[in-house]
């Protein structure tokens, strides 16, 4: 009897899961160029998208700027590609997150303090067209 009543929620449940898995036609993907990355970069982020581009971020595993910020233009091609350099001087900042708000393209990092047990948070805007800080 168990058996049957293991068998029949098996059955149960894979149906259930091939009923998911219906495709859909509310979604428009633009396919790119295969990117192939180097033993020492890995994808991070999707920052966001406008009109005219999309901006993701990537971090390398080694070396003094371990952010990359790119660009891809709407046929997901590479348009610009820079190393990001975190805050000003050594202040030894860590990335947690980039995002869009607003259209402006935002980096928070933070700097932890261990004298005064205090953790900061920084916030950057980044220019869309060089990928460098904007100036405030």
């Amino acid at each position: 009897m168990k058996n049957r009543l293991l068998l029949f929620v098996s059955f149960v449940f894979i149906l259930i899961q091939t009923q998911a898995q219906v495709a859909t036609t509310k979604v428009e993907l633009t396919w790119g160029e295969e990117q192939v990355l180097n033993r020492r970069t890995s994808f991070e982020d999707i920052i966001g998208a406008d009109s005219e581009a999309t901006y993701i971020i990537k971090r390398t595993r080694k070396g003094e700027l371990p952010l990359i910020i790119e660009k891809y233009n709407n046929d997901m091609l590479l348009q610009k590609s820079l190393p990001f350099q975190l805050g000003e001087g050594k202040d030894n900042r860590i990335y947690q997150y980039a995002t869009q708000i607003d259209g402006a393209l935002i980096l928070f990092s933070t700097v932890l303090d261990n004298k005064a047990t205090v953790n900061s948070l920084y916030a950057q805007t980044i220019d869309k067209d060089s990928l460098n800080q904007a100036l405030s």
